[in-house]
């Protein structure tokens, strides 16, 4: 079977550079070919970082869409061996890490087409990472930040936000959120050609989770303040929400020990490493504790509203 895929990969690393040899974007062909290749391992950063600075040059964000929405095209049909979980994977979890990578120039592109990332029918594990990045860019198109990519670090946006903005950003970050909890990959790790990218895919999604669940917590904290000042509707509608809230945080821990640290499916980027990682833990376990205070509680705030 190593075989086979090994020399399906050969065939179309020749049948690429028959295409694309000699031309101006065959840097980015090469870089995307490589780091979505069928194999057991994780992408390569050296070609990620290629598709990287690519995307920072607003010239050539257009070209590194069209590329992996073609690849994700490409491991989809049965004619080509690399069709396979694997390669699935990995072109979403490449395509991930250019949304969260430098300005938000590619996000504000890839807002505008949602469709493209659909992944094949046949890959189930795929179908629910692709489902989770298009509430990512469904939501970074309503509101126009990306607090996925918020570090702990960073200046709460959410703070800067007015009463009706808060009400109007809440369930866009839910739904995200949602998303986001419900893509369990898990069942890939079973498999020794797709541990790896599968691995990798659910670090990316746990350090989306980090920004979000503190974007939403400082969220739902203003929620709590002035939910007493507004209309009924939106009062019972928020209340709705902090109920949902009040639920997430066991979710939040059980994606939370889905990380990995190891060397070979580890995120290479300052965020994720088991300092931060330790951290947002000691954080979550915060809120579980606060939702369980009077002041705190999903009871008050139904009443409050």
């Amino acid at each position: 079977d190593h075989i086979k895929r090994r020399a399906a990969v050969i065939a179309e690393r020749v049948e690429l550079e028959l295409t694309v040899a000699g031309t101006e974007y065959a840097p980015l062909e090469r870089a995307v070919f490589k780091s979505t290749k069928n194999n057991t391992k994780v992408p390569k950063e050296k070609h990620v970082i290629t598709l990287q600075r690519a995307i920072a040059d607003g010239e050539y964000c257009k070209t590194a869409l069209k590329m992996l929405a073609r690849r994700l095209k490409e491991v989809g049909q049965e004619r080509i061996t690399s069709g396979s979980l694997a390669a699935g994977i990995k072109t979403l979890a490449v395509w991930h890490r250019c949304l969260n990578s430098g300005d938000k120039t590619f996000l504000n592109l890839c807002s505008k087409y949602i469709s493209l990332i659909e992944p094949p029918a046949s890959n189930a594990l795929g179908q629910m990472y692709g489902a989770y990045l298009r509430e990512m860019l469904t939501a970074f198109a309503k509101l126009k930040h990306a607090y996925h990519r918020d570090t702990m670090f960073d200046d709460n946006h959410v703070s800067k936000l007015g009463q009706i903005e808060v009400v109007e950003a809440v369930p866009h970050m839910l739904k995200q959120m949602k998303m986001l909890l419900q893509c369990d990959l898990q069942g890939g790790l079973i498999d020794s050609k797709t541990r790896s990218s599968v691995q990798y895919a659910i670090n990316l999604l746990v350090l989306d989770t980090v920004g979000l669940f503190q974007a939403i917590d400082a969220a739902m904290d203003r929620v709590r303040d002035f939910i007493g000042r507004l209309r009924p509707e939106d009062a019972q509608r928020m209340a709705s929400m902090y109920e949902t809230f009040s639920k997430m945080p066991d979710k939040v821990l059980l994606m939370l020990r889905q990380a990995s640290l190891d060397g070979e499916v580890a995120i290479p980027v300052t965020a994720f490493d088991s300092r931060t990682l330790k951290e947002f833990k000691r954080r979550v376990e915060e809120v579980q504790s606060k939702l369980k205070t009077e002041v705190g509680s999903y009871e008050t705030v139904k009443a409050l509203a």
